[in-house]
């Protein structure tokens, strides 16, 4: 499925090229930046411990 943008300045849209994610990593950090826009949540932390120890 392509992805589109919209072009504010030419008032249309542009293709957005898709990219491999690095790792783990970089697909984590997207969707953490991007989380109110792609789920309608807020985002409070990454990986916290908790009480038991582990990492969530």
């Amino acid at each position: 499925m392509k992805l589109f943008r919209v072009d504010g300045m030419k008032g249309g849209v542009i293709e957005v090229m898709p990219r491999l994610a690095e790792g783990e990593a970089d697909v984590q950090g997207l969707v953490e930046a991007n989380m109110e826009t792609l789920l309608d949540v807020t985002f409070l932390a990454t990986e916290y411990v908790s009480v038991e120890g582990g990492s969530h």
